[in-house]
Formats: structure tokens, sequence, C-alpha cells
């Protein structure tokens, strides 16, 4: 399995975050967001990051402070720092590269240009990634039995599950769900690893599932080799996933 690469992003405009999120979401990074500096510190104290994408002017502490208080953090962790803002005066690009910052970059920027200057920055190569486009995220649904029903996904989702999924296949989900079934399977693939926030993904695949079949929990049963990467202990923070039965195969080398 390819690495997921986690990214610190500190940014109070949401213009600017939704360009970075939707940049990365397409491929095997996690971006984790904040609105302001002292936020961002907080989590470089807690958390590693293999990236950090930091603004400037941002409220309660700036970007520069925040790269000289998370200095040790960052270097310790070994963190990539880059800037990107909308100021370019001499004295702030100055202050980034006596701070450590690996990369200043001036907003507005294209989602190609920013890409290509973070896969530098890090050093990846295209054997590193993993374009999520190349695997769309499919759902078959297929009855067993007059009571049983299997739920295959396969692909790696990239957006909301409510948008990409039960809306998408509402009238398939119908056509099974005309009565309430005894037990539901639902298979995941390892592939689905790969998708921000996997566990709250299917948190809420379960919970829009179980409002639209009416079915209890306990009788809903996950499966395949995706669970290999987590314990139970990752599990039993989610009340839905951990109302459920969850089979977990031989634990895989991440």
């Amino acid at each position: 399995m390819k690495k997921i690469y986690k990214v610190l992003l500190a940014e109070d405009d949401p213009i600017s975050a939704k360009l970075v999120k939707h940049t990365l979401g397409r491929y095997n990074f996690k971006v984790e967001h904040v609105e302001d500096g002292r936020m961002a510190l907080g989590k470089v104290k807690l958390y590693q990051y293999d990236l950090a994408i930091i603004d400037i002017m941002m409220p309660i502490m700036d970007g520069q402070m925040f790269v000289e208080k998370g200095n040790d953090e960052l270097k310790k962790a070994g963190t990539k720092v880059i800037m990107l803002t909308a100021l370019s005066n001499k004295e702030n690009v100055l202050r980034a590269a006596t701070n450590n910052v690996d990369l200043y970059l001036l907003k507005p920027i294209t989602q190609k240009v920013l890409f290509e200057k973070i896969r530098e920055t890090m050093g990846l190569e295209e054997e590193d990634l993993i374009d999520k486009k190349e695997f769309p995220f499919q759902v078959r649904i297929q009855g067993r039995s007059e009571y049983e029903i299997e739920i295959l996904f396969s692909g790696i989702p990239i957006d909301e599950i409510t948008d990409e999924v039960f809306n998408a296949y509402s009238a398939h989900f119908n056509h099974f769900f005309t009565q309430i079934p005894s037990s539901v399977e639902i298979k995941v693939p390892e592939d689905f690893y790969y998708c921000s926030d996997a566990l709250k993904y299917l948190e809420s695949a379960i919970d829009e599932l179980t409002k639209k079949a009416r079915l209890k929990l306990s009788n809903v049963v996950f499966s395949g080799d995706f669970f290999a990467y987590y314990k139970r202990t990752d599990i039993a923070a989610l009340p839905n996933l951990s109302a459920c039965k969850v089979l977990f195969p031989k634990k895989k080398d991440s």
C-alpha cells in the first residue's frame, strides 16, 4: 500500500481552503484544516504532518508567528512548510526564509501549479501517488435471499457519502429495500483505505443505509481487506460502526 500523506492546512479564507482540499483530495493526501495559527500550533504539538500549508494573514496568530513558535516541532517531524499567501512584500518573504519555510507561493494560483509545487517540495514521484479518479467509486447491491442483502463497494470515494452514493443509487436501494432485510453484509475493498477519513465515511454510509432500509445496526456486517488496517479500538469511537459486526482480516503492513 502507498502512503497517505498527512497535510495541515492553516487558512481562514474558505475559497483558498477549498482549492487546497480539492486539489489534494483527488490523491492520497489527508488534509486537516484549521482557520488560525494558534489552532495550527496546537495540532503540530500533538501530531506529525508530512506537509504544512500556511497562510500569513490569519486571526489570533498569523502564519509567520505559527512557523516561529512551531519550528521545533516542524523540524522534528520533518514537516515540509509551504506559505500560500497574497502578501508579496520582501519583508514577509525574507522572514519566511529565516523561518525555514520550504516554499513561498503567491495567490491566486491554479490547481495544476499548486499540485506540481507541492510534489516538488515533498519530492514525490508519479509512483508515490494514487489518483482516485482512476478508481471510480461504485456500489453494487445483490440479494442473497428474500431477506438477505449483500452490498459491494469498489473504487475510492472522493465526495461526500450522501452526494456520491445514496442519492445516485436511491432507485437501486428502493428496489431491494421494499421490505426490511434481516441482514446486510457490506464488503469494503482494500483500496477504500485511501479515502479521506474512511471510517467516518462508512459511519455516514451506515447512518444513511439504516434510515432508508429501517434495519437494525446489529443486523449489519462489515467485511473486507480494508479493515486489516484498523483495530477494534478505531471502530469503538464510532457509534454506528461499533454497533455493527466487523470482521477483521489478518493485519496488513501499511
